[in-house]
């Protein structure tokens, strides 16, 4: 499982790093601090996102189902967890197979969500 391990050491500091930032930028700092949110900082990891989301694409998954190919592993969860924290923030995660606008949870998001979705729908509601 080379390309998991991969994965993982690419996420955490391209899809978590910019993903996490646009997220606290936009709506932890703000409420924690009561200052306006820097839209300077959240335009800058919104693009970057937008980069990434490319590079998942077009790198990562390739023509597969899945990450690694056609089974489930860690890197898919961590991919789908990672976007959608981005867009409960607000950024448009768009992507032919990745997600779609309006539906962040679509393509190979859905595939993934889909084959855990008894022990991970739900748990948005549980932690809000």
């Amino acid at each position: 499982m080379a390309k998991v391990d991969e994965f993982m050491a690419w996420q955490h500091t391209t899809l978590r790093a910019h993903g996490s930032m646009f997220f606290q930028t936009k709506i932890i700092r703000p409420k924690m601090t009561g200052q306006p949110i820097n839209e300077k900082l959240a335009e800058y990891h919104g693009n970057q996102l937008k980069t990434i989301l490319e590079q998942l694409e077009n790198i990562w998954l390739k023509d597969e189902q899945f990450i690694a190919g056609k089974d489930l592993t860690i890197a898919d969860l961590l991919a789908v967890t990672e976007l959608e924290q981005p867009g409960m923030a607000g950024v448009q995660m768009c992507s032919k197979r990745v997600s779609s606008c309006g539906d962040p949870v679509t393509g190979a998001a859905r595939t993934a969500r889909g084959a855990v979705a008894r022990h991970s729908d739900g748990l948005a509601l549980e932690v809000a």
